[in-house]
């Protein structure tokens, strides 16, 4: 249950850092394009690093890729 309660507050948090202003496709560009900046500065693969772990994620269901 505590995953849950993580998750919805992980949400709330990126629902307020999102400018509800435009709209929805471009306030997921923008994250996108913050997160790839990140790592691009982290050195963090994109690709093999973020990418192929939430496509992992997402295919067995799981809620934390790592």
């Amino acid at each position: 249950m505590a995953g849950a309660d993580n998750r919805e507050a992980i949400l709330r948090g990126l629902s307020l850092a999102v400018n509800l202003t435009e709209a929805p496709e471009d306030a997921v560009c923008s994250l996108i394009i913050d997160l790839m900046r990140y790592c691009e500065q982290e050195k963090i693969d994109w690709t093999e690093d973020v990418m192929s772990r939430a496509l992992r994620s997402l295919r067995s269901g799981s809620v934390n890729a790592a």
